[in-house]
């Protein structure tokens, strides 16, 4: 973490350098802020039967951007980006029949479908680079859209089934019943992709000189897991939402 603060703050003052030069031209900002959501499946798979339990945690961003006017002075039109170093994470409980999974079971590695509760828990850290277009509607007020790419610098995705059964290979196969308080946990974290990409909408309101709060909504393209991983059945995207606050320097 030491790393990317280090990173971040070099970045930044590059952009004051530059932004030393042409103050007209380009609008440099640092933010702080958070993010809410999940590493979900487009749809509800019907595996899923009933979503138990949600928790967003605590996913903190900090941020530095700089937009770039594009054309002309009077052009509304800006080119924005910057560097983001940032978590997403989740946790959930739900109820769920014939979904796939492999667990430890006792020390050793077990494969099937499980009917029962399962709890689901996703973390990453990133540093996001994005790149998008911005248009001005007022002084104040400028919405953008575009594309974000990560570099995961540490990820994991696992959890826990209980109250339930596994049928071992397939739905004929051997009954592994856990209940009466007995469970088995699950570890994914080698079958995540270290970098992921999608694409991103979101606005931003400048109430005073220099302090401006922003919203923003990602949603990735890239399933989080390897494409040759297949005990998750279903692909599953980060799609996150993001609350901030930030200076302009």
């Amino acid at each position: 973490m030491k790393h990317l603060i280090i990173i971040t703050a070099f970045v930044l003052a590059i952009a004051n350098s530059i932004y030393s030069q042409d103050e007209k031209r380009f609008d440099f900002s640092i933010r702080a802020g958070l993010n809410i959501g999940a590493a979900a499946p487009a749809s509800i798979p019907q595996e899923i039967r009933a979503i138990e339990g949600y928790s967003p945690n605590f996913n903190g961003s900090v941020a530095g951007r700089v937009a770039m006017r594009m054309g002309h002075e009077t052009s509304r039109w800006h080119l924005v980006s910057g560097i983001s170093v940032e978590r997403k994470s989740m946790t959930t409980s739900a109820r769920v029949k014939s979904y796939s999974t492999e667990i430890d079971n006792g020390g050793s590695h077990v494969g099937g479908v499980w009917t029962g509760m399962v709890d689901t828990r996703y973390s990453a850290h990133a540093i996001t680079v994005p790149l998008m277009a911005g248009f001005v509607v007022t002084p104040r007020l400028r919405l953008q859209a575009g594309v974000w790419a990560s570099a995961l610098v540490s990820r994991a995705f696992g959890g826990k089934v209980y109250d339930g059964y596994l049928r071992e290979g397939d739905p004929t196969g051997e009954k592994i019943v856990f209940a009466n308080g007995s469970e088995a946990e699950y570890e994914f974290d080698d079958q995540l992709r270290s970098l992921q990409c999608g694409l991103m909408a979101g606005v931003e309101y400048r109430f005073c000189q220099h302090w401006l709060i922003g919203a923003e909504l990602s949603y990735g393209l890239t399933n989080i897991f390897h494409a040759d991983f297949k005990t998750v059945s279903f692909a599953m995207y980060p799609i996150f939402g993001n609350l901030s606050i930030g200076y302009r320097l």
